[in-house]
């Protein structure tokens, strides 16, 4: 490519020594009727270059020799003038992205150049030139049938038409604007015609196949572009052993990107001509994004295989290149409907209909997590394939995706229940330091006092199973209907004077006959403690007090080895331990502290 005859840095500083860059201060104290960006008395630009003819052809961007562009921005009286000499002279150096520079700054000086046919002609072909051709197609629609305009509005179609994203303008449309684009590239020498035909004959090689072919038939027929093009064309006349000819010419002795692109073309024409069977030309397209990534052919590459893929029943191979289409290319770049596709048959891999492993639809969803859909229906997939992971016991992997949910999709609310469930999870994996770490990290004013109590309860198991009980049972003291839970820790750690003082609070009403098994196991644990400690007196108490509710129950014997008359003795107490109840005071939460301890 070549360079600006100026540096960056001396453009930039011309450009910021224009009147009309000045600060607010220095416009302030200008004098009444001078215009921002002029010196007094000098008629605006705006009119001046709408009152020009506009030249086609080369004759528009006229080159600039480095001595006369310093003199276009540095001429004080009339500095717009400058700009755009200086402008046209990027334009026609192919520096597209430098030109758009130069004309924003005169924009900011005269917003009514963008009425200005010759100025928006400018602005197209820079847009053109920077690979920004929507824009340029949709400045340059309005306007004259001027044959300049017209030939950087046929360029920019046949940009947009090649890579085949945008739908909204067909070949018609290219045609009717090469035509009137006639004499603007009559007015060029072989070598400025050659981008705008080459352009256009590749954008339509797939409708107008013949077409293409003769516009290229001012160009050589060594010419490695060229012959990209004819073999694109001749591949759509089913010409196979022509275009591969072309293909293999191109890859000869044409720039690296050339080659690449020209090797993309014969693997496909040689898949869809049958010469090539798709499993071995997504062999050839895996090795060539091996080697190349990151432009035009690596995108068509991902293309033609996620096409190939889907063809072949290839779900998830198909998967993988639609999802690096959208997350590197963008769906603005794909055909109309293209991600909507993709996220639906990411939906069925990973959904309850899917016929994959489940370990496979698990990694599917964490790899492309974010194919998800927007809302409830990407939530219903993640807790769904959550619910199937703990059901086949894997804690870990459910509670990944879980967490992922919550930190990147859960909104404030949602993210109270959701916290708990995940703390469930990495406490069942194994990992409740994970469980404690997440619940600091999602603390949020938002949480209701039941919503606080659950988590906090959470972390308290957490902290047990950390091996920091004392700091779980303090955890808990201030926390509402938490007490049965201390309690459970308190029997766990077998901190009897505790458990006696929190079990006193959960004793259930005396003589109100047949006791439920937790009941029973909460007047156990408090006989067990308080023999522990040789209370034998509250011991003796404990049994005149509910002596007749365990009558005829099947914990009644243990009850009287704990607590009857004969005392408390370590014997007894063993056989007593032997047959307490399983149901703990806790309910679920003892379930998880249980679970947890039997997954290690």
């Amino acid at each position: 490519m070549m360079r600006s005859p100026l540096s960056a840095a001396g453009v930039l500083a011309l450009l910021a020594s224009s009147p009309g860059m000045g600060t607010a201060v220095d416009r302030a104290e200008q004098p009444l009727g001078y215009s921002r960006g002029r010196l007094p008395d000098v008629t605006p630009f705006a009119p001046r270059l709408a009152q020009r003819p506009m030249a086609a052809g080369a004759t528009a961007w006229p080159l600039l020799e480095n001595k006369e562009a310093w003199g276009a921005l540095s001429r004080a009286g009339d500095r717009q003038a400058g700009r755009w000499a200086y402008a046209r002279n990027l334009i026609g150096r192919n520096l597209g992205q430098e030109a758009l520079g130069v004309l924003a700054v005169m924009r900011l000086d005269e917003p009514d150049l963008d009425l200005v046919e010759p100025f928006r002609v400018a602005r197209g072909a820079a847009m053109t030139l920077a690979g920004r051709r929507s824009e340029a197609v949709m400045l340059l629609a309005p306007g004259s049938k001027h044959p300049e305009r017209c030939a950087w509005q046929a360029r920019a179609l046949a940009g947009i038409a090649s890579v085949g994203y945008e739908q909204a303008f067909s070949a018609d449309t290219l045609l009717r604007s090469f035509s009137c684009a006639g004499p603007a590239l009559a007015a060029r020498d072989a070598a400025g015609r050659a981008p705008f035909l080459l352009a256009i004959a590749d954008a339509l090689t797939a409708s107008h196949p013949r077409r293409s072919i003769a516009l290229l038939t001012p160009l050589s027929d060594r010419d490695p572009a060229a012959n990209l093009v004819r073999g694109k064309a001749l591949a759509a006349l089913g010409r196979g052993a022509e275009a591969r000819l072309r293909f293999e010419r191109a890859e000869v002795d044409g720039p690296t990107p050339l080659r690449m692109a020209a090797r993309l073309s014969r693997i496909e024409a040689g898949v869809n001509g049958g010469s090539l069977s798709a499993t071995a030309g997504l062999r050839q397209l895996t090795t060539l994004r091996y080697g190349w990534h990151g432009d035009a052919v690596e995108e068509g590459a991902l293309q033609l295989g996620y096409r190939w893929r889907r063809r072949m029943g290839d779900f998830p191979g198909a998967l993988s290149e639609g999802a690096t289409l959208l997350r590197y290319f963008g769906a603005s770049h794909q055909p109309p409907g293209f991600a909507e596709e993709v996220r639906s048959g990411f939906a069925a891999m990973v959904g309850p209909a899917s016929r994959l492993p489940l370990d496979r639809a698990a990694g599917l969803l964490w790899n492309y997590r974010d194919m998800l859909p927007a809302g409830n229906d990407g939530d219903r997939l993640v807790t769904g394939l959550v619910d199937r992971l703990q059901a086949a016991g894997l804690y870990d992997r459910a509670a990944a995706l879980l967490n992922y949910q919550l930190l990147n999709r859960a909104g404030d609310l949602a993210r109270g229940p959701l916290s708990v469930r995940v703390a469930s999870l990495f406490i069942l994996s194994g990992r409740p330091g994970a469980a404690v770490s997440m619940l600091r990290r999602t603390e949020a004013a938002a949480f209701t006092p039941e919503m606080n109590m659950e988590r906090d309860q959470m972390e308290a198991i957490a902290l047990f199973l950390s091996g920091r009980g004392r700091d779980a049972v303090a955890l808990l003291q201030d926390v509402a209907d938490s007490a049965a839970l201390r309690g459970e820790l308190l029997w766990r750690q077998r901190r009897w004077e505790d458990l006696v003082v929190t079990m006193n609070g959960l004793l259930p009403r005396a003589g109100k006959g047949m006791l439920s098994e937790v009941d029973q196991t909460v007047v156990l644990r408090q006989g067990i403690a308080l023999a522990m400690l040789g209370r034998l007196d509250d011991l003796t108490a404990l049994h005149a007090r509910y002596g007749s509710d365990f009558a005829g129950l099947s914990t009644a014997a243990a009850f009287d080895l704990i607590a009857g008359p004969a005392g408390a003795q370590p014997a007894r107490l063993v056989r007593a331990l032997a047959s307490l109840p399983s149901a703990s005071p806790a309910g679920s939460l003892a379930d998880l502290l249980d679970a947890a301890a039997a997954a290690r």
